[in-house]
Parts: C-alpha cells; sequence; structure tokens
C-alpha cells in the first residue's frame, strides 16, 4: 500500500452537512432521554385530562385540553 491506503484509513466519515458523523456532545444521551421523558409524561397527561373533560369534571380543563392538543399533535398518534 501506498500513502493512497493510508489516507482512507484516516478518512473520517462525514455526515449530510459536512461534519463528523454522529453525535458530538457528551450530554446528547442526557438529552434523548429527557427528549423520552418529557414525550412519556405529556403524553400521559393529555390521557388523563383528557378523560377528565370527557367526564365533564372541571369545565376550564377542556380549555387545557385544546392548548396542550393545538394541532391534534396527541390525539393523532
Amino acid at each position: 500500500m501506498g500513502a493512497a491506503g493510508q489516507e482512507r484509513e484516516d478518512a473520517v466519515e462525514t455526515g449530510p452537512t459536512g461534519g463528523p458523523c454522529g453525535p458530538e456532545h457528551p450530554n446528547f444521551a442526557l438529552m434523548q432521554q429527557s427528549y423520552s421523558a418529557f414525550k412519556y409524561y405529556s403524553r400521559f397527561l393529555f390521557k388523563v385530562v383528557s378523560k377528565l373533560v370527557n367526564r365533564g369534571y372541571q369545565p376550564h380543563l377542556e380549555d387545557f385540553l385544546l392548548r396542550i392538543n393545538f394541532n391534534n399533535y396527541y390525539q393523532d398518534s
């Protein structure tokens, strides 16, 4: 192998924007965990408030439900 073979070994894989492929930040896993927890608890909140609204409990919760499900995000998924 010559210099060309060594260049291939030293080449760094790049992503679509030309930067390094994969996450760089050391707290990326923590950010993913936070996102997953937020997603889980926001769906849980939507389910609980939906059940309360369907039973007619506290009329102001219907407005709250409209705000947290503005684009039918939770209802569609």
